[in-house]
């Protein structure tokens, strides 16, 4: 577990601290389809159970965040380490992972694989830990030829999907015209 010693340090509101925040919530955009409402809120003003909360919950999502897509617990561990340290020295700047960069036909690739290596598994009745199968995945993913197929299959569903997709739209606005 780590230990950052930070709730009473921020809750007592030290007279550099910004109390009072204006925030934006919501707008016509990818993740939201509704008109932006604007919130002011003055921590001063707050009960303590109001800014412990809110305090516990940033920083338990910022952790959150950390670790998004991990395969196991060291990873698990480094991503909450590093973004508690990040936090005490004051970076709060976002790296996305090369890990977490794959296009689709390589994420697609991978499902699938995974999906054959868990029927293989789960047929011959045996017990992989996470960590062994995972190492299976990377090995299998790691040879061209034995991949080749799945990656074909993977090219092959997504472009069915892109033309269903298109399908869809067009009748869309034909209906819509």
């Amino acid at each position: 577990m780590v230990h950052i010693g930070l709730f009473r340090a921020i809750l007592p509101m030290e007279d550099n601290l910004m109390t009072a925040y204006t925030l934006t919530i919501g707008g016509k955009t990818a993740r939201s389809k509704y008109t932006p409402h604007t919130v002011h809120i003055d921590f001063d003003l707050l009960p303590e159970a109001s800014r412990d909360f809110v305090i516990r919950y940033g920083l338990k999502q910022y952790l959150a965040d950390g670790v998004a897509g991990v395969e196991n617990q060291a990873e698990f561990d480094a991503g909450v380490i590093e973004r508690a340290t990040k936090l005490e020295k004051g970076d709060l700047t976002r790296e996305r992972k090369a890990s977490h960069s794959v296009d689709g036909p390589t994420a697609r690739t991978i499902k699938l694989v995974k999906e054959m290596i868990r029927g293989k598994i789960k047929a011959a009745a045996l017990k992989v830990e996470k960590d062994a199968f995972e190492a299976m995945v990377d090995k299998f993913v790691a040879d061209e030829v034995k991949v080749a197929p799945f990656r074909a299959e993977a090219e092959r569903q997504l472009a069915q999907e892109a033309k269903a997709s298109a399908a869809s739209a067009d009748l869309l606005a034909e209906l819509m015209a």
